[in-house]
């Protein structure tokens, strides 16, 4: 049985919370909660994420606090031996995320990183047909991701430098399935309304050229007052896949076989069989309990972070920027 202490307890601590309900596996014994009275009878409340983090009855460290406080507060597990789960991104710049990578060098303790696109299946499935040719050689990728902005305690999205804005904390989901899916990105040209500019604001637009010559639309906004919605359109030179979570419930994957001369054919597939979130987290958990490596790892985490810095550097700089790729960062 993995013991679980949960750091903050907001939007993010929730969802993992409840997932933890339904992994045999674990057992929530400690929750850290800054703001608000938590009241459940069989779970220490903590107020010091710290004190959290010296329980000796804690296993594994669940980190939902802001991205900030993700360096320090996983550094600190992982030297106080527990096994660590933090929410994306990784940290909130690449030396962060760099003295964590330094810190796991030191230990056996396992570390994941919550880029949970992997574990929908919209997503899923479009890296499988794409890895197995079903879509020949892909040429283009659009991918977009846009909803209101978000609020958090002390409207921390709001601060910049606090959360790095859409690149940092909206499309790195996006950047983490490019990477995955297409390979290291080689450059990136990226444009938006300041991430320093107007409040409650932020939109994104970039292109990525993959090693493998593949290139990358991504769009984000929190300007979007309607409600989230996110989506693709990757063509090959078979086909072309399409995802539009607006269009229908539950959401329909189609596969268009451009190649037909009597029209599309489309195979529809459920997302709504098992939470994304929960899917997540057991596989983590699973992980731990038999030492497996994980679907995505630290370094992937890192190089998703990388490409949500070089694109905040291309809108500021206003120009391509290039990246190392491959096995290397420092």
């Amino acid at each position: 049985m993995l013991r679980v202490g949960i750091i903050g307890f907001g939007t993010m601590g929730r969802v993992h919370f409840n997932a933890y309900k339904s992994i045999p596996e674990t057992q929530v014994v400690a929750i850290c909660e800054e703001t608000e009275s938590l009241n459940f009878p069989d779970i220490k409340i903590y107020r010091d994420p710290l004190e959290l983090i010296r329980d000796k009855n804690v296993d594994l460290v669940d980190i939902c606090y802001p991205t900030p406080y993700h360096k320090d507060l996983s550094i600190f597990s992982l030297r106080e031996g527990k096994h660590v789960i933090c929410e994306k991104p990784l940290a909130r710049t690449l030396r962060e995320g760099e003295e964590i990578l330094n810190a796991l060098e030191k230990t056996d303790r396992k570390f994941f990183v919550g880029h949970v696109l992997r574990f929908f299946p919209q997503y899923e499935m479009a890296n499988s047909l794409i890895m197995n040719g079903t879509l020949g050689k892909v040429g283009v990728a659009n991918l977009r991701r846009c909803g209101p902005f978000p609020i958090g305690r002390r409207n921390w999205y709001a601060n910049f430098e606090m959360s790095g804005g859409v690149p940092l904390d909206l499309v790195i989901h996006d950047f983490d399935f490019a990477r995955w899916t297409f390979g290291d990105v080689e450059r990136i040209y990226a444009k938006g309304s300041s991430p320093r500019g107007q409040k409650n604001i932020d939109y994104f637009l970039c292109v990525l050229r993959h090693e493998s010559g593949v290139i990358t639309h991504v769009e984000g906004s929190w300007s979007h007052p309607t409600g989230f919605f996110m989506g693709y359109e990757i063509t090959g030179e078979k086909g072309m896949l399409e995802f539009d979570s607006r269009k229908s419930n539950p959401i329909q994957l189609s596969l268009k076989f451009l190649e037909e001369k009597e029209g599309k054919v489309a195979y529809p597939e459920s997302p709504l069989r098992e939470d994304p979130y929960t899917k997540e987290i057991a596989h983590f958990v699973d992980c731990i309990v038999n030492n497996r490596e994980p679907i995505v790892n630290v370094f992937d985490a890192y190089k998703a972070m990388e490409i949500s810095i070089k694109a905040i550097e291309s809108i500021e700089k206003e120009k391509v920027i290039s990246l190392k790729g491959g096995k290397k960062y420092g």
